[in-house]
């Protein structure tokens, strides 16, 4: 940690992230694991041309720093546990980075230490940004009357069209880059802000695919030219949970996400306990797409900053 540190600017100095910073920081999150999906590596990084990192220390604690510059804030800090003195520098560099002088995405054993060192600060629960947690077991099964629904909408996809599903490789990835361009078109990504910026880092993830720690799988067209119909990236988050970065599918063919889903659990995360399909961001549409899932349980997550 020390010699890490010992690279990392001190207040009010910082720099961006990169990939170089990968094997400390993967480490040292699996070291002291959140529980959140936006604390992997993959995520930083791949996210970091719309939500840029930047990492600073006050003495001996790393601290992360998250844009964009209007809407920035600091993620959970790792390291020496900040005083009260050093909260209030560190919320104060944030204030001067741009953004609003707060913690945000922390757990709650984050939220409620630091809390407890600064009881002046508010702390509130931000449920547009909790997790979804599921078993594994139920999204690789689908069984019992609640899951109905899931499993016509996959029948109706395997009436469709004929498709196998493999595991994501080097030679894949580029066909996933290709059906990511075309979705893309189709959106109209560039018109739309948030669906660039999920381009980007989906785009990202998987030119740095060889030097990230990621797996996934893809539903294929079985007849004729071989066609990516949809394909899922995850990684493994902690010990018995894998999160679920990004999931991609076409529209011609209902059903096509249910089915990957399925597949992908059953034979990818056998392994796994739970699957951690990330936050529903308040959007109504994606709150009820997540819940019709029957997550196991929430991961939640707090927001530290002055009061007023």
């Amino acid at each position: 940690m020390l010699e890490f540190l010992s690279q990392v600017p001190e207040l009010p100095a910082c720099r961006p992230l990169a990939l170089a910073d990968q094997p400390f920081l993967a480490a040292r999150f699996a070291t002291e694991p959140s529980g959140t999906s936006e604390m992997t590596f993959t995520n930083l990084f791949a996210w970091s041309g719309s939500h840029p990192v930047f990492l600073a220390r006050w003495r001996n604690t790393l601290l992360l720093w998250r844009g964009p510059r209007e809407r920035g804030y600091l993620l959970p800090p790792y390291g020496e546990p900040l005083d009260r003195i050093g909260i209030r520098a560190v919320l104060a560099w944030a204030a001067a980075m741009g953004g609003a002088p707060r913690f945000a995405r922390l757990p709650a054993s984050a939220a409620h230490r630091l809390h407890a060192v600064d009881p002046e600060l508010s702390l509130v629960a931000d449920r547009d940004q909790a997790d979804y947690v599921y078993l594994r077991e139920e999204l690789a099964t689908l069984s019992g009357r609640k899951f109905d629904g899931k499993r016509n909408l996959i029948k109706k996809f395997e009436k469709s069209v004929a498709a196998v599903y493999q595991p994501l490789d080097a030679d894949l990835v580029a066909f996933c880059l290709e059906m990511q361009k075309d979705w893309c078109e189709v959106r109209e990504c560039s018109e739309h802000p948030d669906l660039d910026a999920e381009n980007e880092a989906v785009c990202r993830a998987l030119e740095y695919w060889d030097r990230l720690p990621l797996f996934g799988g893809a539903l294929l067209t079985a007849d004729g030219p071989r066609r990516i119909l949809a394909f899922t990236v995850a990684e493994r988050l902690t010990a018995d949970t894998a999160v679920i970065h990004f999931e991609k599918g076409t529209t011609q063919y209902p059903g096509v996400y249910q089915a990957l889903n399925r597949l992908f659990c059953e034979k990818a995360l056998a392994a796994m306990t739970f699957v951690n399909r990330e936050q529903d961001l308040g959007l109504p549409g994606l709150r009820q797409a997540k819940e019709s899932y029957h997550p196991h349980h929430l991961v939640e997550k707090f927001i530290l900053q002055p009061t007023g």
